[in-house]
């Protein structure tokens, strides 16, 4: 049988469900979640570069260094009144080069929307790279990186506006990254 509803009033034909025409139903796929968590643009954003890339200043003496009472930024280099996360020695089975493109490829799977490459005096090697953060990614987070092959070591400077701590957090999740990629451990130098 077919769906039939009565109104019960008299005089008033019985409407037969069934003989209407199908409206066709709108299709909609929702995006998934992972697309809206925090730390992480959505898939389709292609980010440009920075406006405008600092100078190479950094070496190993120094490392890149955070502006005097930068909020939210961390260095391996001491320095008064500047949170201090250790520099890293990568494996010396390594030379420089493939320290850089090992830790290029770390910071594009950690999230990055932007990697870019220097070189310094002498062999150093500079990567600059921003992640896009906060509520829509209108938070930009960045990370400087020197790599100085003569030493086995990589220092650098990591900001996250306001939050040290994701700053921090970042730099750990590509130290471990790097660790994990088969080419040896990249160790905290003390």
């Amino acid at each position: 049988g077919s769906d039939i509803v009565k109104s019960g009033a008299p005089g008033v034909k019985p409407l037969d469900l069934n003989a209407l025409p199908s409206i066709p139903t709108p299709s909609f796929t929702a995006p998934k979640l992972s697309e809206f968590s925090a730390g992480s643009p959505p898939p389709t954003k292609k980010a440009a570069a920075p406006p405008s890339t600092p100078a190479f200043t950094g070496s190993m003496a120094t490392g890149p260094v955070c502006a005097p009472k930068e909020d939210g930024c961390v260095q391996s280099t001491k320095a008064a009144g500047v949170p201090v996360v250790p520099a890293w020695a990568y494996p010396s089975k390594l030379k420089g080069v493939e320290a850089g493109r090992m830790l290029k490829r770390a910071l594009q799977q950690c999230g990055a929307t932007y990697v870019g490459e220097s070189s310094g005096p002498g062999k150093l090697l500079k990567l600059s790279a921003t992640f896009s953060t906060g509520v829509f990614g209108t938070t930009t987070d960045t990370l400087d990186f020197v790599i100085d092959p003569s030493l086995g070591a990589v220092a650098f400077r990591a900001t996250s506006p306001g939050d040290a701590g994701r700053a921090r957090g970042r730099l750990g999740r590509i130290r471990t990254r790097l660790s994990t990629g088969g080419s040896g451990k990249w160790s905290e130098v003390s």
